[in-house]
């Protein structure tokens, strides 16, 4: 059995701007009630699945693995490109 976390919990430490609140004036509007939250989108409820599954780690490494392949081939890329125009514009100029 999970026990779900309070979504409102208590400010430990409060800022000094929440300490100082201003009097209550008669005229004053009440404040709007708190919004609930929106439904988590798809990649939130997979990366959330994967972590209570105890996967969020190995998620995380493999994630960043991947994004650093896709950076170094898109480097890889953009040189070859330089490479290929400056070799059309070398064999243009000869």
């Amino acid at each position: 059995m999970m026990i779900s976390m309070d979504p409102d919990p208590l400010d430990e430490f409060p800022s000094p701007s929440s300490q100082a609140q201003p009097a209550p004036d008669a005229q004053s509007q009440p404040e709007p009630a708190r919004q609930e939250q929106s439904e988590p989108t798809l990649f939130r409820r997979v990366a959330l699945s994967l972590k209570q599954v105890g996967l969020g780690e190995t998620a995380l490494r493999i994630g960043t693995n991947i994004l650093s392949v896709l950076v170094i081939l898109g480097v890889v890329a953009v040189m070859v490109a330089i490479a290929v125009v400056l070799l059309v514009l070398l064999l243009v100029g000869a």
